[in-house]
């Protein structure tokens, strides 16, 4: 996705808020994300309020210390929301009804966006691999980065192939699209292209 960092005010920001249209500064356990943005962004900080789950005050009341526990799996649905962990000291998982854990209201920095871009698909195995292996990340700021990643990440022009292994006369051309959907529409200073599967 290509995304602008624009500022809101108002009834813009709430909305942007609600539709969850910004990136965090921080994060729920205090980890510094400001680093990660570069200089020029800096005069788009903002501050909104944000509902955590607060679970300091779960601990004092359940004796749980989920800070402690190993993440297993989050499930949404009819029945509610809940989150399942591991206590790592002796491997049995616990279910807790997120409903039931109390919240806190937190004041965060935030950098508000507007999408300008978008491409679903279009990318090769050694992207994922670099991804993997941490040799690229999430964000990419600059104009030239976003050249090097379509010439060694998009596949070449190519034939679909079905699911069943048959080939279509639809053509896919991949460079060509991540042009069109990404380059074309990032302007340097202004824009950041996040991927994320």
């Amino acid at each position: 996705m290509v995304r602008k960092i624009v500022r809101k005010k108002g009834a813009e920001k709430r909305k942007a808020k609600d539709n969850g249209d910004y990136f965090r500064l921080i994060d729920e356990d205090s980890g510094k994300y400001e680093n990660n943005f570069p200089e020029w962004t800096k005069p788009f900080i903002d501050e909104i309020t944000e509902k955590w789950y607060d679970w300091d005050k779960y601990k004092e009341e359940t004796g749980i210390d989920v800070l402690k526990m190993t993440w297993c799996s989050e499930s949404y649905g009819k029945e509610g929301c809940f989150l399942t962990l591991e206590n790592p000291e002796d491997e049995k998982e616990i279910t807790i009804d997120l409903e039931k854990v109390p919240t806190k209201k937190v004041k965060i920095k935030v950098i508000f966006y507007e999408e300008v871009g978008y491409q679903r698909k279009g990318l090769n195995s050694q992207f994922y691999d670099d991804y993997d292996d941490g040799k690229i990340g999430y964000f990419v700021w600059d104009l030239k980065e976003l050249k090097r990643y379509k010439k060694d990440y998009c596949d070449r022009q190519h034939r679909y192939i079905y699911p069943n292994g048959e080939k279509s006369d639809f053509i896919v051309t991949p460079k060509k699209n991540f042009q069109k959907n990404i380059i074309d529409n990032f302007v340097q200073d202004e824009c950041v292209v996040c991927f994320s599967w």
